[in-house]
């Protein structure tokens, strides 16, 4: 998703004017070119995926710069919803940014200008928090949503991408440019159904798709004879991996009532260790995959 605009998010969509770019930063030594990227979604209301996500940008802020072994990593986390996201709240974030900021033409949106939209958590990461906004993905203009995304990406190593579940040309594009993609599920009968037919509409629109995660988030394990077991959600999602978050609704309402991930004051929990362990996961595969020492954990 790094370098010229052009060759980044914006071929997922034929037609988009490709603004020019002037103000590309020189890339230094010290510095990741690409940044990877990791996208988490959902079919369902209330899934998880936004304290998946602060818990996920936590993790990679923390887990380098240390012992002056590499230079610190710089990560985001971006909410792309302009109508209901919660990412503010959840950190006590007051927004720098409305749906009208993206209402614009491409145009006249510049990189300072964008990343002047980004909010520092004082948490080792930064987000773009949006207030609720009536309208607001009907109402923003779709170049100016993937121009942010293509400008702000050229700033940082880590993005983690917060997709609601709207169809909408910039959610689209953020899917096909990440290099994973996970559809946080909980196990019932519902949840899975409309997952494995998102996952599969998904697939056809943006074929790269079909190496996505599942993440079944809140999961329990039951002993009653008509509960779902994780064998289950394995038939549901064959030939893809599937993850497995403890539910912790306490410890999580604390943290969110907190402003805080969930990791920031309970780093033990087992639901805070799966998390970072998926997160590791993705990254060691991406590592492996890329060759990037640079980004070792």
């Amino acid at each position: 998703m790094m370098g010229d605009a052009a060759e980044n998010i914006y071929p997922m969509h034929d037609g988009i004017a490709i603004p020019p770019v002037n103000d590309a930063e020189p890339v230094t030594p010290d510095r990741v070119v690409e940044p990877v990227i990791f996208g988490l979604t959902s079919a369902t209301g209330g899934a998880g995926v936004t304290t998946l996500a602060l818990q996920m940008a936590y993790h990679a802020a923390g887990s380098v710069g240390k012992a002056n072994e590499m230079p610190t990593r710089r990560v985001a986390l971006l909410s792309l919803d302009f109508e209901n996201s919660a990412l503010a709240y959840y950190l006590d974030v007051a927004p720098k940014v409305s749906a009208e900021h993206f209402c614009q033409t491409p145009e006249v949106m510049d990189k300072q200008h964008c990343l002047g939209w980004m909010s520092d958590t004082g948490k080792g990461f930064d987000i773009l928090a949006l207030p609720a906004s009536v309208d607001g993905n009907a109402k923003v203009n779709p170049n100016s949503v993937l121009h942010f995304l293509d400008l702000v990406a050229q700033n940082y190593d880590v993005i983690i991408l917060d997709i609601p579940q709207i169809w909408m040309r910039w959610t689209h594009a953020a899917l096909g440019a990440a290099d994973k993609v996970a559809f946080v599920t909980e196990l019932n009968i519902p949840a899975l159904h409309l997952t494995r037919e998102r996952y599969a509409a998904l697939v056809k629109l943006i074929p790269s798709l079909e190496k996505s995660d599942v993440v079944l988030n809140k999961y329990e394990k039951r002993s009653l004879r008509n509960s779902l077991s994780l064998n289950d959600a394995h038939n549901s999602f064959r030939n893809i991996d599937v993850h497995t978050v403890p539910s912790d609704p306490v410890r999580i309402r604390e943290a969110i009532n907190r402003g805080e991930p969930i990791g920031f004051g309970s780093k033990n929990l087992k639901s805070v260790g799966e998390i970072n362990a998926i997160f590791d996961k993705w990254m060691t595969s991406h590592l492996e995959e890329k060759g990037d020492f640079f980004m070792q954990l």
